[in-house]
C-alpha cells in the first residue's frame, strides 16, 4: 500500500500521471497457411505511467470463440498480456494531439475446452512470446481524459508466424 502512496505522491509533484483506459481493438490476422484472413474483434483493458516525453502501459485482453455440433463442442479462450513503452513524438500537431511511437513485449496462451458426448477435455497451450510496435494518437478532452487511436502490428511465432494488424479506439482517465 505505501508503494502505490508514494507513486501516487511522486506523480503529483513532477507532473507524471498514471492512467488507467479501455481499447476496442478489431485485429486482422492470416491464418498459419496464409489461405485464410481472421477478423476478430478485442477487448482491452490497460495500466501505464506517463512521465515527461515517456510512457509505460501494461495492456490485458482475452477473446472467446466457440463452436458446437450436436453432443461435440469446442471453446477456446485467447489471453495476451503485453508491456508497452512509448516516447512522445516532437511534432507540433493541430487540435493539440500527441504522437507516440514505441514498442511492446507480452506473452499470449490458449485455453481450449473440448466436449465429445459425456468426455470432457481441457487444455492450455505452451506460453509464447509476442513482439510489437504501436504508432499511437492522443487528445486531451479534458485534464483528466483522453481520446485517441493506435495502430499495432503484433508477432507471434507461432500464432500465424505472419504479422497481425491491430486498431485500437482508445479511452484513458488519469489520475
Amino acid at each position: 500500500m505505501k508503494y502505490f502512496l508514494l507513486l501516487f505522491l511522486f506523480s503529483v509533484s513532477s507532473q507524471a500521471q498514471v492512467f488507467v483506459g479501455y481499447s476496442y481493438a478489431p485485429r486482422l490476422e492470416d491464418s498459419t497457411s496464409g489461405q485464410e484472413t481472421k477478423f476478430e474483434a478485442r477487448n482491452l483493458f490497460y495500466t501505464g505511467y506517463s512521465k515527461d516525453d515517456w510512457r509505460v502501459q501494461l495492456q490485458y485482453s482475452t477473446e472467446s470463440e466457440g463452436t458446437v455440433n450436436g453432443s461435440s463442442s469446442i471453446d477456446t479462450k485467447s489471453y495476451e498480456i503485453i508491456g508497452w513503452g512509448k516516447y512522445l513524438l516532437p511534432l507540433n500537431a493541430a487540435y493539440d494531439i500527441k504522437y507516440y511511437v514505441g514498442g511492446g513485449l507480452g506473452l499470449t496462451w490458449d485455453k481450449v475446452d473440448t466436449t465429445l458426448g459425456a468426455q470432457k477435455i481441457k487444455d492450455t497451450s505452451d506460453r509464447e512470446i509476442v513482439l510489437g510496435v504501436i504508432f499511437e494518437g492522443l487528445k486531451f478532452v479534458l485534464p483528466q481524459l483522453s481520446v485517441g487511436s493506435d495502430l499495432k502490428v503484433i508477432y507471434s511465432q507461432y500464432y500465424s508466424k505472419r504479422p497481425t494488424f491491430e486498431l485500437g479506439l482508445n479511452i484513458a482517465y488519469y489520475f
